[in-house]
């Protein structure tokens, strides 16, 4: 995604927040001109990130949100959801027994690394483990049964 498009899209979304802070009638869940709710359109931002930001730069992202009145945990978790949905787009279907867990494995794909991106948007603090530790199984069991 070139940086103008995402400029622009990050103008009007601004704009929408403002607006709504303005009018004293700022809902983060309602749906917007922009095409769904708040949350979904942050989300939508945060995901086209893929790999190009870094932890600090991921925790000031959800640190943003929290101040605009977006509930954290949601975003995090329907960041993590969308960007494991497209690393499972991108994947290339399993064949065959899967790899030893004994022998050394070759450094991982930029799919697989977006993969693990997926479990980072949701640790952004102590009380989310639980959720991380119950996502990061689904997307196990979901690679594992589906995908072979």
């Amino acid at each position: 995604m070139s940086l103008s498009i995402i400029l622009d899209w990050t103008s009007s979304l601004l704009e929408t927040f403002a607006a709504g802070l303005k009018d004293g009638n700022f809902d983060s869940e309602s749906s917007e001109a922009l095409g769904g709710s708040v949350v979904e359109q942050y989300v939508m931002f945060l995901t086209s990130l893929k790999l190009t930001a870094d932890i600090n730069e991921r925790q000031l992202a959800l640190t943003r949100a929290q101040e605009c009145g977006l509930n954290i945990h949601r975003v995090a978790v329907v960041t993590a959801e969308r960007t494991i949905d497209t690393a499972f787009e991108l994947l290339p279907q399993m064949k065959g027994p899967l790899p030893s867990v004994i022998a050394l494995q070759a450094t991982p794909s930029d799919v697989e690394l977006l993969l693990l991106r997926s479990i980072e948007w949701m640790m952004i603090e102590d009380g989310m483990y639980d959720t991380v530790l119950e996502q990061a199984t689904e997307y196990l069991h979901y690679q594992q049964f589906f995908t072979i």
